[in-house]
């Protein structure tokens, strides 16, 4: 449900967000104003929206985490993408033209949601304001970008077993990190999801990986070895 909202709570996050990227605060608090913020507040593992749902309003987490999955016919659950903090999902479905949505969307955790109004968004100011095209630009961007991670995450699926699948997966997180070490936003049970492979054949070649040498793991958290 809708409560009331004080945009400055969370002005870090939202200058975090790439569709606020280069404005100022003066400018993101406007240009919320116009777009008719509303925040929501959902409890662990609560259904945001489910397939068939329409959608009219970009979604921007402020805190907390939520899953975007898909089902086939038989229930089995295939995840799409992980949206943290000051990322936004539903955007590309808006701006595609298409109001309904073909995917889940659920809390990982508890989690506060901004909404913003996405008629408003393309029918720029009368006045014009430099600040409301500037987003029109990064909405793009922000598209470009999520299109990249899907890519990603095909090239993941591409691999032929369960363990070229991990060394995909888990060498492209540790070039995003920069790092042989980072978390992942995955359980076990979200990796093999996301990874369409078994649970016991995920958890199988991970304790194969450790006796070898190649990885150490802690739940989310990871450290790679070349040797």
């Amino acid at each position: 449900m809708s409560v009331e909202f004080s945009t400055k709570d969370y002005i870090d996050v939202l200058k975090c967000s790439y569709l606020f990227s280069s404005l100022t605060e003066d400018e993101i608090l406007s240009v919320l104003s116009c777009l008719d913020a509303k925040k929501r507040d959902y409890k662990k593992d609560e259904l945001i929206i489910k397939t068939g749902e329409k959608a009219d309003s970009i979604a921007i987490v402020l805190s907390g985490s939520v899953l975007i999955t898909e089902e086939d016919f038989w229930g089995r659950r295939n995840i799409i993408a992980v949206v943290k903090e000051s990322d936004t999902f539903l955007e590309a479905y808006l701006a595609s033209g298409e109001k309904e949505v073909f995917v889940n969307v659920s809390t990982q955790n508890q989690t506060s949601i901004l909404f913003l109004n996405f008629d408003k968004l393309l029918n720029v100011c009368p006045s014009g304001c430099k600040h409301h095209k500037t987003m029109l630009t990064n909405l793009l961007k922000t598209i470009a970008k999520k299109n990249i991670i899907l890519s990603n995450k095909i090239s993941h699926l591409a691999k032929r077993t369960t363990r070229e699948k991990l060394i995909s997966y888990l060498s492209s997180e540790a070039i995003r990190h920069n790092s042989n070490e980072f978390d992942i936003p995955f359980t076990r049970e979200e990796l093999a999801d996301y990874l369409s492979v078994d649970r016991s054949g995920l958890s199988t070649e991970l304790g194969k990986m450790i006796k070898e040498g190649l990885i150490k793991t802690d739940r989310k958290h990871f450290i790679l070895y070349r040797d």
